[in-house]
């Protein structure tokens, strides 16, 4: 048979696992649901920050093109 103390402290290692497990489920839990309320609209400045990206894009493609343009000219091509 086991001593008291043995099994009160069986018992507190058990109540512990329990409330870690808890916790643990509850922060995943806290964490999963305000994740969908972080993408839901778009503000003014993160509007405004997506329209200077896409022109940026587009200015670097366009100046892509021009260099690729000139490098042909300059190697004969006319095409």
């Amino acid at each position: 048979m086991m001593p008291p103390s043995a099994i009160m402290n069986n018992n507190k290692e058990s109540n512990m696992k329990s409330v870690q497990t808890i916790s643990a489920a509850l922060l995943a839990s806290v964490f999963f649901l305000a994740l969908p309320g972080c993408d839901t609209q778009q503000g003014p400045a993160e509007s405004a920050g997506e329209s200077i990206d896409d022109a940026a894009a587009r200015a670097g493609d366009e100046i892509e093109d021009a260099g690729e343009t000139i490098e042909d000219a300059a190697q004969g091509d006319t095409n």
